[in-house]
């Protein structure tokens, strides 16, 4: 998967408690025993890009890196309004031995809190994750014990500042943990005035995937209803509570036959298989009893 990008802006606000104890979590993740550390180095043009930890399941890949400055001097990425911003011009990433292969299918940036600003250095993490279509030879093919491929160009500090014409490649050992499971569930409901299923669940404590399928294409609304309207599926937990929906999204085959909901899970904390209880759809509620390992 290669993604050419004109400017990446990764933005959050350094002052704000929420984005500190969102960042404090990825931190968490990268020293606990899932992961696994890294410590690979690229440098280029006075900066270094560290991987310092990757960690993930068979969805999906998450590294820490560390943008640092080679002349020790401070690393301006505040601005004036409070927030942390710097990107790439061009960025490109694959997994396997093949860029064409066609693993992965998105990425997501998330800037660190940066507790010093006054050192050479920041912190960001990148979101690696496979193509979702359940029945596709990508989707099936296991990710762990492969070699993520990096590149980063012409990185840019600031929003007015000059690109940095340097150049960075990093080859990522994907020997983590696979934290993650795929779990039959088969259960079917009417929607739209046809039938459909929720096919399966995958679960680990960073993601939740639903999969749905209909042989008469009744899904065919639910991603765009889903993208219009806030909390159109919810995951339900036995407790009575319900996920909360942050970063994710929804996609399918634009025939209604096959269609998935991705839900992170960074901003929950673990959820248990068997904490789910329910999964609502706008008014429809499908029962989850048990479930069961799938062969996948």
């Amino acid at each position: 998967f290669i993604c050419l990008i004109m400017i990446i802006s990764i933005t959050a606000y350094a002052v704000n408690s929420k984005h500190q104890e969102f960042s404090n979590k990825i931190y968490q993740w990268s020293i606990s025993e899932e992961a696994s550390d890294i410590d690979i180095s690229t440098s280029s043009n006075g900066y270094t890009i560290t991987a310092n930890s990757v960690y993930g399941d068979n969805q999906n890949i998450y590294v820490v890196f560390t943008l640092s400055r080679d002349d020790g001097k401070k690393l301006k990425v505040q601005e004036e309004e409070g927030r942390t911003s710097f990107g790439f011009r061009k960025i490109e990433q694959y997994v396997g031995e093949d860029p064409s292969e066609g693993i992965l299918g998105s990425m997501s940036f998330y800037a660190l809190y940066d507790d010093n600003l006054n050192d050479n250095k920041v912190q960001f993490m990148v979101k690696y994750g496979k193509t979702r279509n359940r029945d596709s030879k990508e989707h099936l093919e296991n990710i762990n014990g492969k070699d993520l491929h990096v590149k980063f160009e012409k990185i840019n500090l600031g929003f007015m500042d000059l690109f940095n014409k340097g150049t960075w490649e990093l080859t990522v050992p994907l020997d983590y943990k696979d934290i993650g499971r795929e779990y039959d569930v088969n259960q079917e409901f009417l929607y739209a005035g046809g039938v459909a299923r929720l096919d399966a669940i995958y679960c680990s404590p960073l993601d939740i995937t639903l999969y749905f399928s209909s042989d008469d294409g009744s899904l065919e609304d639910l991603t765009l209803r889903d993208f219009e309207e806030d909390e159109y599926i919810k995951i339900k937990l036995s407790n009575g509570n319900y996920v909360l929906q942050g970063a994710g999204g929804a996609g399918g085959d634009n025939e209604g036959r096959h269609v998935y909901k991705h839900i992170s899970l960074l901003e929950n904390g673990p959820i248990k298989p068997e904490d789910i209880s329910a999964i609502i759809i706008g008014d429809v509620e499908i029962p989850v009893s048990s479930l069961h390992p799938s062969p996948y």
